[in-house]
């Protein structure tokens, strides 16, 4: 299963590369918080969330929930062929 742990702040950053070693996912995160293993979130939010949003089977985000549904709205198909779709905050607790 393809994997996408994605997040924007320094602090969430740190979480989602634990995360994507884990579950052995890519690392999307803020440029400035780009690790080697790692890209670099580039352009407006939601473009690159519309960009990426099909080509992995599983999305975490580790950011407020308002801001991850804004983003998915929309590219929401079905619960069929969309992927899934995680978000926990930056202490790692779901919302």
């Amino acid at each position: 299963m393809r994997i996408a742990i994605i997040a924007l702040t320094k602090n969430a950053s740190k979480l989602a590369n634990e995360i994507g070693q884990k579950l052995k996912g890519d690392v999307y995160v803020k440029e400035k918080y780009t690790i080697p293993e790692g890209y670099a979130i580039e352009g407006d939010f939601i473009d690159f969330v519309h960009k990426i949003f099909r080509k992995y089977q599983g999305l975490v985000f580790v950011m407020a929930t308002g801001i991850v549904v804004r983003a998915i709205a929309g590219v929401v198909k079905d619960k069929f062929t969309d992927p899934a779709v995680v978000v926990v905050d930056e202490k790692g607790s779901l919302p």
